[in-house]
């Protein structure tokens, strides 16, 4: 195996195949199993498609890349209030208390 981005933290194990982006978010945005992204400076021609498998980097070990679960987890979470934010503020029912709902969870 290349060497583990995290090795120095010891317990390297199997070559992962990570996503480079939080795997809870990419469900979030995929449409039938594909990406669609834009904007991106490497992007001219506009919009490109992508298999969300084929946005991986294979920098961590199995071990390591396990160790950030949790954070993806956040990720998702986050993403989903940001979004529902998005929605009451595009909605015009901007509502200080609508907001602190989210934010806490509610």
């Amino acid at each position: 195996m290349t060497t583990c981005w995290a090795s120095v933290l010891g317990g390297c194990n199997r070559k992962s195949q990570e996503h480079i982006v939080s795997r809870n978010i990419i469900k979030k945005l995929e449409v039938k199993n594909t990406i669609s992204i834009f904007g991106a400076p490497w992007n001219e021609c506009g919009v490109t498609h992508l298999n969300p498998s084929s946005l991986t980097s294979g920098i961590l070990c199995r071990k390591h890349n396990q160790m950030l679960s949790e954070v993806d987890l956040e990720a998702g979470k986050l993403s989903t209030i940001l979004n529902d934010i998005f929605i009451i503020l595009i909605d015009k029912k901007y509502d200080k208390t609508n907001i602190e709902k989210k934010l806490n969870g509610k």
